[in-house]
């Protein structure tokens, strides 16, 4: 293995000579085998060492294939796969003009390339943040895989799309005598919908929109005993089996609860118990996602959060809602509850809300009636406009989750984040629209990405808790 750490202006030549590129500033470029032609880390004090491998194979096939090829192989390759956005991408994109009628965000352009955001548990255990950029040049299917922690992938941005900016094709492939990787074994399923409205053909991304949470260690409590376990104080001298001095709320069907759960042992507080207390009454952040079903019915997501991780307690969300992930609750009186690192929280959110990839269309008209998103949201069909192009027609055709996110701690909040999931139509943001704030009109609704979402959760997380201003607004 050889070392080179490099400047800005230093042109790093991959092991076999195909590619070039300028790593960031900081970032140390190594030759460590034939496979990877380019590879780059940021040495530092990260969670999670960020990290920049290129991959290069002859191929002649679309990048449509190419980009499910990839997809196909993150899945068959990575531990807790969680797919957050797929798109096209632009190296150098220009400045959009505020005075021009905008239209979709993609374009034939952009479409030349892909971008896959996605998140994924590393040999450490930790789950950590990826980014792929795909592109076809010169008879080369490339591919620059971007690695770092979560709560890294906003602030790093900018350097890893220097990088992959800078990826430069040093010789044409030879593919007079395919390989296996080289030859085309056909396109992907087609989005039809999706490719007509941005002119360029686009692979279905509906299998996404199936995506399961990712399997953790939890319990279904019963919400007496979430409530009752908030008396306890777990510097007690006392052994709580006895009666004399216990809360009356620690009844003895509580305390058997407790004990079953591991809360408990032998009437003393564990040290899982111990946390269960302090994140539900001295939580160091406060987190609650609730999801509007329509006719003022709500499910929520709630999570406290202390030193590095979060206790969660939750009602079904949009994988257990929709049939895709069994709820086993004993009875509508328990909840979902368990502990999660704090880096994870945020992919949790996002899973519950059921956000997925989809393709980033352009919806007209822009607003619907807020009484039409109320129908939507319970499940009731409601009349779909005459002036519906096929986005919306599309997103009127899925289920929605309409859902909103409030962070909070020491009386310092987070602007509320409001997002209508909708499956296979993806993510959209939607804002009442009308004179009376409490009960709006309409609701205006317009495009977003996964990724985008996922960034906007977790810089709320982390800029409520550091007390500082929000990255993305």
């Amino acid at each position: 293995m050889t070392h080179e750490a490099t400047s800005p202006a230093v042109e790093h030549t991959g092991w076999r000579g195909i590619l070039s590129f300028r790593p960031a500033p900081g970032w140390v470029a190594e030759h460590v085998r034939e496979e990877l032609e380019l590879f780059a880390t940021l040495p530092g004090e990260s969670m999670f060492t960020p990290s920049v491998v290129v991959t290069v194979n002859p191929f002649t096939g679309s990048i449509r294939e190419f980009s499910q090829r990839a997809q196909d192989g993150l899945t068959g390759t990575l531990d807790d796969l969680r797919m957050i956005d797929v798109g096209g991408w632009e190296p150098d994109p220009q400045p959009v003009d505020p005075d021009q009628p905008q239209g979709e965000v993609e374009d034939a352009s952009s479409l030349r390339h892909r971008r896959l955001e996605y998140v994924h548990r590393a040999p450490n255990g930790r789950l950590v943040s990826g980014v792929d950029y795909l592109l076809l040049r010169d008879g080369w299917a490339i591919q620059v895989s971007t690695t770092c922690s979560i709560q890294e992938r906003v602030t790093l941005s900018d350097a890893f799309h220097h990088m992959v900016d800078s990826v430069t094709t040093l010789r044409p492939a030879d593919t007079s005598a395919p390989s296996d990787d080289a030859t085309s074994a056909g396109d992907p399923p087609l989005d039809a919908a999706a490719s007509a409205a941005l002119g360029a053909d686009v692979e279905a991304l509906d299998p996404w929109a199936a995506q399961r949470p990712l399997p953790r260690d939890g319990a279904f409590v019963h919400v007496s005993t979430i409530d009752a376990f908030a008396h306890l104080d777990p510097g007690g001298p006392f052994n709580l089996t006895r009666r004399i001095f216990r809360p009356k709320a620690l009844t003895d069907e509580v305390l058997a609860d407790c004990e079953r759960l591991g809360l408990l042992s032998e009437g003393r507080p564990t040290d899982v118990g111990a946390f269960f207390h302090r994140a539900t009454t001295g939580s160091q952040l406060s987190v609650r996602v609730t999801a509007f079903r329509g006719y003022q019915q709500e499910h929520w997501l709630q999570a406290a959060v202390h030193d590095d991780r979060a206790l969660v307690i939750a009602q079904p969300g949009w994988s257990e809602h929709h049939g895709l992930t069994p709820w086993n609750a004993p009875d509508q009186d328990h909840r979902w509850v368990e502990i999660v690192p704090l880096v994870e929280l945020s992919t949790r959110i996002l899973e519950w809300t059921g956000t997925a990839p989809s393709w980033n269309l352009l919806t007209r008209p822009p607003m619907l009636p807020s009484a039409d998103v109320a129908r939507r949201t319970s499940g009731d069909p409601a009349p779909t406009s005459d002036e519906a192009n096929p986005a919306m027609e599309r997103l009127c055709a899925e289920p929605w989750w309409h859902w909103q996110l409030q962070v909070e701690a020491d009386g310092v909040s987070a602007p509320v984040l409001p997002i209508l999931s909708a499956g296979r139509a993806g993510p959209h943001v939607i804002a009442g629209l009308g004179e009376d704030e409490a009960a709006p009109e309409y609701q205006v609704i317009h495009r977003t990405q996964g990724f985008v979402v996922l960034w906007q959760i977790e810089d709320r997380l982390q800029a409520v808790r550091e007390h500082r201003d929000l990255i993305l607004g």
